[in-house]
């Protein structure tokens, strides 16, 4: 289950790059539906992974991820909704920021319970012999 866990991390992190290399070309020549995905699928990762957050001492990590998701979003799908002026292109642009952070600190929890599953494991493999 760690490895998986680790491709899990390795492909978020490569999403997350082809987030920020794709968001100036979306924002400026679409509707921002090409961040759909990355954003889909990190939200299928989170949610799969917010019990062993919780189960493993990360759980106010896990909630704040959640919490700071549950502000940023609905916002963000308005803001796409109503595209189409100055106002709402300066809007989106902080929503993006704010999709990028909460991305980043993702990555981060996650790589902190990954590494703390690692040592687990290998302490548990230690005590055992």
């Amino acid at each position: 289950m760690l490895f998986l866990r680790k491709m899990d991390w390795y492909m978020e992190l490569g999403m997350l790059i082809i987030m920020i290399i794709a968001i100036p070309m979306l924002l400026f020549y679409s509707s921002l539906t090409g961040l759909f995905i990355p954003g889909i699928i990190q939200l299928v990762s989170a949610s799969l992974n917010t019990t062993t957050f919780m189960h493993h001492g990360f759980k106010r990590e896990i909630k704040k991820f959640w919490l700071f998701t549950s502000i940023n979003l609905p916002g963000f799908l308005i803001g796409a909704y109503l595209m189409n002026g100055e106002q709402t292109h300066f809007f989106l642009i902080l929503l993006l920021a704010g999709v990028t952070i909460i991305s980043i600190y993702y990555l981060f929890i996650y790589k902190k319970l990954i590494t703390s599953l690692e040592l687990r494991n290998e302490l548990a493999g230690f005590t055992k012999s």
